[in-house]
């Protein structure tokens, strides 16, 4: 049985005006973090949809035993939404979003992610990176 020490916060910073964050925890379970780009249109419109859109879509496709693939699809759904919205909706023009989920069942870990909004397991107290960033800087040092 795996212990879990969990908590959430999100702060603004000194430089923007506004938190493009968005995060949402169902512990033991389902952990979602959404980082809106900053400087985009609406980066906290694409986060918020992106943490609704993946706790939806895990919350209805319970069926869906391969929690890995449930992540994938989920986070398929939220790209699919952040686009219909950004070109229908005024002002949401080119918005965007990191987002980074996980989900335990059976003391196992499954991820997902997109973005540079990175996933580390602590254990013991040292910290292991469980995901590449995707972006450029990184394809370049890796």
């Amino acid at each position: 049985m795996i212990s879990l020490h969990v908590s959430a916060l999100s702060d603004v910073g000194l430089i923007r005006k506004n938190n493009e964050d968005s995060f949402f925890v169902c512990a033991p379970h389902l952990f979602i973090v959404a980082d809106g780009m900053g400087g985009h249109e609406a980066g906290e419109v694409a986060s918020g949809l992106a943490v609704t859109s993946i706790q939806e879509y895990v919350f209805h496709n319970t069926a869906i035993k391969d929690k890995k693939e449930l992540l994938r699809a989920a986070i398929g759904e939220a790209n699919r939404r952040i686009y219909a919205e950004a070109v229908s909706r005024q002002g949401c023009q080119g918005m965007g979003t990191t987002v980074s989920a996980a989900y335990i069942q059976d003391d196992v870990l499954h991820w997902g992610h997109v973005g540079d909004s990175r996933i580390y397991l602590i254990r013991e107290g040292a910290g292991e990176l469980l995901t590449d960033d995707h972006s450029l800087v990184w394809q370049l040092m890796n």
